[in-house]
């Protein structure tokens, strides 16, 4: 009789045992699953935001190519020694001009605003020498990587445009095309002091006056018509100023890169200035041109 009471004694222990131990797996499981879940959820929280405000910027970096670029060709060499400016190069013959007012050679073309000042250089696959880095137009990606060592600066995928920002000019290569860009960096802070006058009210002159000092005392500014608004824009300094009129209603947007002087940090806050500093100008310039091509 004792021995079937503690049998039975046993088994009630040994059914308990193996309960309570299913209930341990159970927990033990649940809370890794809750740990797992927090671990997932954490590094969505923790991952950078995607910059979908421009969405044909797919990639985008600050990174300057520092190693040595070489333009091969001698037509970029030509606009570097001589600050970009047409009539100081040998391009005043054999030319001819667009209906967009851009000089036309054999293989490129000299883009610009006021016929001396050129913007950037357009080599089509009638250039058949190398452009940079001992490249020619048409190359392919894999070849424009291994050339320059790193990654493209910026990346389109959906243009198939890549471009690398170096210390002296932008180089974009799309299909049947490379584009160059100068890289100048400017002083701003006479140009600052000139731009809070006109924001402030304080300038001697109207809008007009405004657009026409920026152009003649900055060589680096366009001016376009776009609908009502003028806008001045520089790709060099990073920045655009849109006019419609009312001094008090301008809007001023610096991109990535541009050199803030104290005027500017000082009264940013004051005025309507966006910021952009994920987007780069020329970049910018040159997907909407290969778009609008």
């Amino acid at each position: 009789m004792e021995n079937k009471l503690v049998l039975k004694i046993a088994i009630i222990i040994i059914a308990f045992l193996l309960v309570f131990a299913i209930f341990l797996v159970v927990i033990v499981k649940d809370l890794s699953s809750n740990q797992l879940s927090y671990e997932r959820a954490n590094m969505v929280a923790t991952q950078p935001e995607t910059n979908t405000k421009n969405e044909t910027i797919i990639n985008e970096t600050e990174e300057i190519v520092e190693e040595d670029v070489y333009t091969d060709s001698i037509v970029i060499r030509n606009l570097i020694n001589n600050n970009w400016s047409r009539l100081n190069t040998n391009f005043s013959n054999g030319y001819e001009k667009d209906e967009d007012g851009n000089y036309v050679y054999e293989g490129y073309t000299l883009c610009t605003e006021d016929g001396v000042n050129v913007r950037y250089i357009i080599f089509n696959q009638d250039y058949t020498d190398e452009v940079i880095s001992d490249l020619r137009v048409g190359a392919g990606y894999d070849e424009i990587v291994e050339a320059f060592g790193v990654a493209p600066t910026f990346e389109n995928e959906q243009l198939n445009l890549y471009g690398y920002k170096t210390k002296t000019v932008y180089a974009f290569f799309s299909d049947n095309e490379i584009c160059i860009y100068p890289n100048t960096r400017f002083d701003n802070n006479d140009f600052e002091e000139i731009l809070f006058e006109y924001l402030s009210g304080s300038f001697d002159g109207d809008q007009t006056n405004f657009v026409v000092y920026i152009r003649n005392n900055y060589s680096d500014f366009t001016a376009e018509l776009q609908g009502e608004d003028v806008v001045l824009s520089s790709e060099n300094r990073q920045i655009q100023i849109r006019l419609n009129g009312n001094y008090e209603e301008t809007e001023v947007i610096i991109y990535n890169g541009y050199t803030e002087e104290s005027l500017m940090e000082e009264n940013k806050e004051n005025y309507n200035i966006v910021e952009e500093k994920t987007v780069d100008l020329v970049e910018l310039i040159e997907t909407e041109r290969i778009i609008s091509k």
